[in-house]
């Protein structure tokens, strides 16, 4: 019998990983004609109506204490506002959106060292076996993408701290966040991150913002695909399967980095990039292989006492 409510799970975490990584390709669209804050603060005020218009249609109540309420913020300020204004910084400053999102990959180390220290549990063997083989996944493929002339840098620096609070947002969610609407959740956190965004905006960029088609194109596909259906597929892994979970299939994010690249870019895969995919799928089928037997296991003996 197959665990089918961990299959769908799955598909929505593959389903999640594919959409967000274009992210990288659409802020390199998004910033020809854009600052980064000013992109990214008008970007989070449009998801924040549409999620406001989209929650008062659904009829979701908000019954929130101001406790959940901070912790929402803090989680939207992490997940959505230093993660993202710290990738698009970088990818401003000069780092291809590429290799922006390979440095993303490194994500789920991350948040291997925060779920252990939030929450007290130790990895098991399984878990540390599939989080090496993901992560040499990930350096075989930044080996090849870092091989060139790209040196290390502030922008650098923003976007590897940007996968630090990535990190630190999966697990501060997993533990701290409690709502019973996603789309409210979503909501809090887009205005939390608008905010600052703005800010920052008006202070560095003056609103620096071109309307040419490209730029609305990106700025459509940021608002509606990732923000608003890619952000409520995040939670839903976040919320149901949990921070460590969700951030083992992050190691997919530097192959589909790599696939967009080319598809965009027409950069070539290299025996370095197909290699680096093995490790990381295999490292993924040794971590979810525990979640699949140990349901197997479950199913047979709830079969053997209802015989």
């Amino acid at each position: 019998m197959f665990n089918t409510s961990g299959l769908r799970l799955h598909a929505v975490a593959i389903g999640f990983t594919a959409i967000f990584s274009t992210g990288f390709i659409f802020a390199d669209m998004g910033l020809t004609g854009s600052g980064p804050f000013t992109f990214l603060g008008v970007r989070f005020a449009l998801a924040s109506l549409v999620l406001l218009i989209l929650g008062r249609v659904l009829g979701h109540a908000w019954r929130l204490s101001s406790r959940q309420i901070l912790h929402i913020v803090v989680s939207g300020l992490l997940l959505q506002g230093l993660y993202l204004g710290g990738v698009f910084f970088a990818i401003s400053r000069g780092v291809p959106p590429g290799v922006s999102g390979i440095i993303a990959g490194l994500q789920p180390l991350i948040a291997l060292f925060f779920y252990v220290a939030l929450t007290g549990k130790w990895l098991t063997r399984l878990d540390l076996l599939g989080a090496l083989l993901g992560f040499s996944g990930v350096l075989l493929i930044i080996a090849q993408k870092l091989s060139g002339s790209l040196e290390l840098s502030g922008a650098i620096i923003a976007n590897v701290m940007a996968a630090v609070a990535y990190a630190l947002g999966a697990v501060y969610t997993s533990k701290y966040v409690r709502c019973p609407s996603k789309i409210n959740e979503m909501t809090i956190q887009f205005i939390a991150a608008a905010i600052p965004c703005l800010l920052l905006a008006w202070w560095l960029e003056g609103f620096a913002f071109t309307p040419t088609p490209l730029v609305v194109f990106a700025l459509t596909w940021s608002t509606l695909v990732l923000s608003v259906f890619a952000i409520f597929l995040m939670l839903v892994l976040i919320h149901q399967g949990g921070a460590k979970y969700f951030s083992f299939w992050n190691f997919l994010m530097p192959a589909f980095a790599a696939l967009y690249a080319w598809l965009v870019r027409g950069e070539h895969f290299t025996s370095l990039t197909y290699g680096g995919i093995v490790l990381i799928l295999t490292g993924l089928l040794v971590v979810n292989s525990q979640r699949f037997f140990t349901a197997e296991s479950k199913a047979r003996r709830t079969a053997r006492s209802g015989a």
